[in-house]
C-alpha cells in the first residue's frame, strides 16, 4: 500500500512546539557531521537522517518564512534529526540535542495540551488525540502522530539495525512504489546530501533487481530528477546531471539546490501542516 499523508504532525506538532518553547536557550557550538547511526523502523516507507548542526545559517531564514520562528527555534536546539513516515499516514521524529530530561519533562508537564500517560520511558499523550512524546533519556526526544512504540523500538535497536549516515543528510526509500504508486520505477533509493556553503549538493543511488533493469531505468530516472528539479528551479540545466551504472545500481549526481530551491522544496513538498489538514 503506497504512503498517504494522514494524521501526522499538524496540530500535534504545534502543541509540542508550544510546550518546548518553555525551554528557551539555544544549541551548543556546531560540530562537523560524523558517522551516525540513525534509527531504521523496518515498516517505514521513508527514513531521513539530518545532521542539523551542519545547516547553513542562512537556511534558518527559509525555515522562519515557511514554518514560523517556533519551528526554527526547535531546530536550533537539535543536533540530529531523524524522520520516518509510514503507509498508515504516521510521521515520527527522533530529535537529539539540547533537550535536558528534567526541563523538558517540566515543560510538557506545565502544558495544558499534554498529559503524562506512561513511565519508563516518560510518555505524554496529546489530549483527545493519539500523538505522543517520549523521553527515553536526556537529550533524546521521540514524537509520533500515532503513538511512540514503533519509533521507540527503532531507537533501542538502532545500533543493530540502523542507517549509517556519514554525510549531512541521508534519505532512504526502501521501495519507491510503496512510497509513491505513481512512479513507474520501483527499487530502493538512497539520497545523500552535503552542504556546500549555502547550497545543498546531493546524489541518488537507485538499486534495481539486475543490471539489465538498471540500464533500462537510467534514462527515465534522469528524466524524473530533471522534472523535479525544474519544478523547483526553472533555470536548472539538465546537462549538469552526471550518471553511471554500477551493476544493478543507477547513480546520478551533479545536483545542487540553491537557497531559493530549498525554500520552494520546504513550501511545496515538506508541508508539515498538510498531515494535520488531510487527517482531520
Amino acid at each position: 500500500m503506497p504512503y498517504r499523508p494522514g494524521k501526522g504532525l499538524g496540530k500535534a506538532g504545534v502543541a509540542l512546539i508550544a510546550a518546548l518553547l518553555f525551554l528557551g536557550g539555544c544549541r551548543s557550538i556546531p560540530r562537523e557531521a560524523a558517522a551516525y547511526v540513525a534509527p531504521l523502523p523496518p515498516e517505514a516507507v521513508l527514513t531521513a537522517s539530518l545532521h542539523a548542526e551542519s545547516l547553513p545559517p542562512g537556511l534558518e531564514n527559509s525555515i522562519f518564512r515557511v514554518y514560523g520562528d517556533d519551528m526554527a527555534g526547535i531546530l536550533a536546539r537539535t543536533e540530529e534529526l531523524n524522520l520516518s513516515v509510514f503507509n498508515d499516514g504516521a510521521a515520527e521524529l527522533l530529535l537529539e540535542g539540547n533537550f535536558p530530561r528534567f526541563r523538558t519533562s517540566l515543560a510538557l508537564g506545565f502544558s495544558r495540551s499534554w498529559e503524562l500517560t506512561g513511565r519508563n520511558p516518560d510518555t505524554w499523550t496529546l489530549k483527545n488525540a493519539d500523538a505522543q512524546v517520549s523521553l527515553p533519556e536526556g537529550g533524546t526526544l521521540l514524537f509520533s502522530s500515532l503513538g511512540t512504540d514503533r519509533i521507540l523500538r527503532a531507537w533501542e535497536k538502532r545500533f543493530q539495525k540502523g542507517l549509517l549516515r556519514e554525510s549531512d543528510l541521508v534519505i532512504l526509500i526502501p521501495e519507491m512504489k510503496n512510497f509513491s504508486s505513481g512512479l513507474p520505477l520501483g527499487g530502493e533509493c538512497r539520497i545523500v546530501g552535503t552542504w556546500r556553503e549555502t547550497d545543498l549538493e546531493f546524489s541518488f543511488s537507485w538499486r534495481f533487481e539486475d543490471a539489465r533493469q538498471a540500464r533500462t531505468a537510467l534514462p527515465l530516472a534522469k528524466l524524473l530528477l530533471w522534472g523535479f528539479m525544474k519544478g523547483l528551479d526553472p533555470d536548472f540545466d539538465r546537462r549538469t546531471l552526471s550518471s553511471r551504472i554500477d551493476g544493478a545500481e543507477v547513480q546520478i549526481g551533479g545536483i545542487r539546490m540553491n537557497p531559493g530551491s530549498i525554500e520552494q522544496l520546504l513550501t511545496e513538498y515538506v508541508d508539515l501542516q498538510a498531515w494535520g489538514r488531510i487527517g482531520s
